[in-house]
């Protein structure tokens, strides 16, 4: 596996493991749009996806104007970088460790 390969996966992982505020939101407007209940909200509880993903269900459950870059509350948008942060670097060290003990257990068993 080359270094270009690590990356990658681990870009692909990063973005499937921490989706974008605005996909997250989106989704739970669509799914109001289309008569989904709440209860549908696939994040877990006390996770800032589900909170985000309800925002979103709320707003089109009101008909209320989707949200995007030009008019997403600040005070959101910040809360989302700051544990988009802290999750991506979790997930780098989580994909730094699996990737080395690949690596090690490769070569243990060229040996």
């Amino acid at each position: 596996m080359t270094t270009a390969d690590i990356l990658t996966y681990t870009k692909i992982a990063l973005h499937v493991a921490n989706p974008d505020i605005d996909d997250v939101y989106s989704e739970g407007y669509e799914a109001a749009k289309n008569r989904e209940d709440e209860s549908s909200n696939p994040y877990q509880v006390n996770h800032d996806n589900h909170e985000y993903w309800s925002q979103g269900w709320w707003a089109g459950f009101y008909n209320q104007p989707q949200l995007n870059e030009s008019n997403i509350p600040i005070d959101m948008l910040v809360k989302c970088c700051e544990s988009r942060q802290d999750r991506a670097h979790k997930t780098t060290l989580h994909l730094a460790n699996e990737s080395y003990t690949n690596q090690s257990s490769s070569i243990k068993s060229t040996m």
